[in-house]
């Protein structure tokens, strides 16, 4: 498994805690979010640690990509840019392209997705709708976009102090296992205890079926892949919860 360091710029201090977690993890101000990249891009290079940087939102995102640029770093990363279904939300991504400008290293995520089957009438303004002439945000032959499924998971996951990783843990060590039996026998025969087990247990199945559906199309694009920010001038498009939950899992494995 990879060392990997997560970096959060978050002016706002307002940083998620999980328990137990195999990944480095700070929280910085975008002031202090220098001398910790610094520190991290020599761990590098001393140690092999990979970096998953959540570049913060609004003015904390545009002051580290400034600060990448000016380290000449900002070939140094590969960049997820995360986008909500809401015009407003496209405009920023667009805005945040533009400033990594950088097009080989973006890939465009479409989180949150309520409908793949339907999705390009849910993205209308990333996709575009002839027929409403409205023109697609990008030229999609030459950006690259992933989707990301809406799921209860994450918010499941953090609940419990947990990356959606460690909750899919139990379903992952007993598949194949008569689990009412073992939940039975570990609970003594008390029906509160029991419940609270096989509950947990399908919060966990939900994990691992998730997982198992998402990984392989994100570990393809980001395999062999050193360094990732994830990056949007707008808040609210869950940048934290693809750093934490996601991307810093796919850095520690490939």
């Amino acid at each position: 498994m990879n060392k990997v360091k997560l970096i959060e710029i978050d002016d706002n201090n307002n940083s998620n805690i999980f328990e137990d977690v195999s990944f480095e993890m700070v929280s910085v101000t975008t002031r202090e979010g220098d001398e910790v990249l610094e520190d991290a891009l020599f761990e590098q290079m001393a140690d092999d640690v990979k970096i998953c940087l959540d570049a913060g939102g609004g003015n904390d995102c545009r002051t580290v990509l400034k600060t990448l640029k000016n380290k000449n770093e900002i070939d140094n990363f590969n960049y997820v840019i995360p986008i909500g279904n809401s015009r407003a939300q496209i405009q920023n991504a667009k805005d945040t392209f533009d400033l990594i400008d950088c097009a080989d290293n973006c890939v465009f995520i479409l989180n949150q997705v309520h409908n793949l089957e339907d999705i390009k009438k849910e993205f209308l303004f990333f996709f575009g709708d002839e027929k409403l002439n409205i023109e697609p945000a990008f030229d999609l032959e030459k950006v690259k976009y992933l989707t990301i499924p809406y799921s209860p998971v994450f918010e499941l996951a953090a609940m419990h102090g947990k990356t959606v990783f460690q909750l899919s843990e139990m379903a992952r060590k007993l598949d194949g296992i008569d689990i009412k039996s073992l939940f039975f026998e570990e609970s003594n025969g008390d029906k509160t205890e029991f419940k609270r087990l096989y509950s947990q247990h399908k919060q966990s199945v939900m994990a691992k079926e998730y997982l198992d559906y998402l990984l392989p199309e994100l570990e393809k694009e980001f395999k062999d892949i050193n360094n990732i920010c994830i990056a949007q001038t707008k808040g609210g498009v869950g940048k934290s919860t693809l750093s934490a939950h996601l991307f810093t899992h796919i850095l520690e494995n490939n």
